[in-house]
């Protein structure tokens, strides 16, 4: 790869460097550098002027400064005026400063660098002069006293780790032209009650603001595509969420834990990805598991598909409002929102993913939209208040444990065209008395009415009623299997010629039974 000029962001030192690579070592500092922040500031330094910029008498003994930068500060006042004509902040320049108060940054400085002020624990004022174009990874890491940071126009880059654990601030401002929040760049920041994201904003990176308890209210500018995994994952205070139309990508645990949320909408076009064997899997996972305040959820129009674990746990969630055109729900997706009392299905639902209402026992009745020609494994178990459901002639499948544990459905009408029932399909469905079972039916799992205490009648061909060994295996324990084995013993004594009530011997004349007395 061609050789490119960069400046070391540690000690200044302007050298030839591989842009191939991501990393070099100064043969100035001998320290390691990142390639792509020493051709920036190299560049940036270019722009700004053809010729270097003096630097302003300082304080030698204060500040070291090599080749525009600004290597260490050794001073021991409250107050660190950066000298004018410094380009640069490098790395852990103030690094634990316990002494320091406040420091102004001249208009010269391009870079803060990696570290520069990391653990200054008594910095309460920083002011960044507009000229800054990058704020480094680490750059305030642990300043608990920071209250306040206002970062200027100029300012294009604010690394990873930038703004973590300043557990005082309170208030932010971000330059407008500002497209991406990068990994935990405020993580931590439990006194930042709100913040005014720019409205370039195009990314919300992955920890962006983790933990920060304080956060009350966020409006998500419209243009953002992406909020990154665990971005707000433990925002306890968060009580509103705008999600705007452009977001297509919400990924893993993003909002996890917010636990004062209470409503919300979901973009329309979410999507959906595969893993690196070729599974599908949602880019929403866990998104909103643990915010036990969501109460109403609306899926905005035009979504196809709604992922899997979208709202897994969502205990107090009591609304769902779902879009006409809505395909599929992915699995998971509502496990465990015990609250949820009303279930509207809309039309044109086609598939309805695993285990996607399992635990939500508050639903008492539902209705499957026609077209749904399966309902897959776990998708209903647990909705211990469901007592009616009804299904779509289009039906023709139901999958192991799909209604297993619903202890209070008493009425269900399968279709005459279903061809499978799966093991444990009904099992403990406790209320359940009868049921018919069509003539298309193929396969009926093992227990697959396990637990039906209640279970008295099945209207079933005369084909499967004779096969014992089917009758057992799927109804075994049921009431209605009890009485199955008492006709069938009964039948079978009369071939034999003996008592149908109890297969005694039966007297020549008057069949009268001579054990149990009673007629035949």
């Amino acid at each position: 790869m061609p050789l490119v000029s960069g400046q070391c962001s540690r000690c200044g030192a302007i050298g030839q460097v591989d842009s191939g690579k991501e990393a070099y070592v100064c043969a100035n500092c001998g320290e390691p550098v990142s390639t792509e922040r020493a051709v920036r500031l190299y560049e940036a330094r270019t722009e700004e002027s053809a010729a270097p910029v003096e630097i302003a008498e300082y304080d030698r003994r204060k500040f070291r400064v090599e080749n525009g930068v600004l290597i260490k500060y050794f001073g021991g006042d409250h107050k660190a005026e950066v000298p004018f004509g410094v380009t640069g902040v490098g790395e852990e320049a103030f690094s634990d400063c316990q002494i320091l108060l406040e420091v102004v940054l001249p208009p010269t400085v391009l870079e803060i660098g990696a570290k520069a002020f990391s653990n200054c624990a008594n910095l309460a004022s920083v002011l960044i002069a507009e000229g800054t174009r990058v704020v480094g990874p680490w750059a305030f890491f642990g300043c608990i006293s920071l209250t306040e940071v206002a970062l200027p126009e100029s300012v294009a880059t604010i690394e990873p780790w930038a703004f973590y654990g300043c557990t005082s601030l309170r208030k932010v401002h971000l330059p407008s032209t500002l497209t991406v929040l990068k990994e935990k760049s405020f993580s931590g920041c439990n006194g930042l009650k709100t913040i005014d994201l720019p409205a370039a904003l195009l990314e919300i990176g992955d920890w962006a603001f983790f933990g920060c308890r304080g956060l009350e209210a966020l409006t998500i500018p419209p243009g953002v595509h992406t909020i990154g995994a665990w971005a707000f994952f433990g925002c306890l205070s968060l009580t509103g969420v705008v999600i705007p139309g452009s977001v297509t990508t919400i990924k893993e645990s993003a909002f996890q834990d917010c636990m004062e949320l209470a409503a919300l909408t979901l973009p329309a076009d979410l999507t959906v990805q595969t893993d690196e064997n070729k599974n599908r899997v949602s880019v929403v996972k866990f998104a909103f598991k643990g915010c036990s305040n969501l109460a109403l959820v609306t899926v905005a129009p035009g979504a196809a598909e709604l992922p899997a674990y979208a709202f897994y746990e969502c205990t107090a969630l009591r609304t769902i409002e779902l879009p006409a055109g809505l395909k599929k729900i992915g699995r998971f997706a509502f496990q465990g929102c015990s609250s949820l009392r009303r279930l509207d299905l809309p039309p044109g639902l086609e598939e309805i993913e695993s285990f996607a209402f399992a635990g939500c026992s508050s639903v008492m009745s539902l209705t499957l939209p026609e077209g749904i020609a399966g309902i897959a494994d776990s998708t209903f178990a647990g909705c211990q208040s469901l007592k009616n459901i009804d299904l779509p002639a289009s039906l023709r499948t139901v999958g192991a444990d799909a209604f297993s544990g619903c202890v209070k459905l008493n009425d269900i009408l399968l279709p005459r065209e279903m061809t499978g029932i799966g093991p444990r399909a009904f099992a403990s469905c406790a209320a359940l008395t009868g049921f018919s079972l069509g003539p298309a039916l193929r396969e009926i799992g093992e227990r697959a009415f396990e637990g039906c205490i209640s279970l008295n009648t099945v209207a079933m061909p005369e084909e499967t009623r004779q096969n014992a060994e089917l009758m057992e295996k799927v109804f075994r324990g049921t009431p209605f299997f009890r009485e199955y084995t008492s006709e069938m013993a009964r039948s079978q004594w009369r071939k034999q010629g003996r008592c149908a009530h109890c297969g005694g011997q039966l007297a020549f004349f008057g069949k009268t039974c001579k054990q149990c007395g009673r007629k035949n």
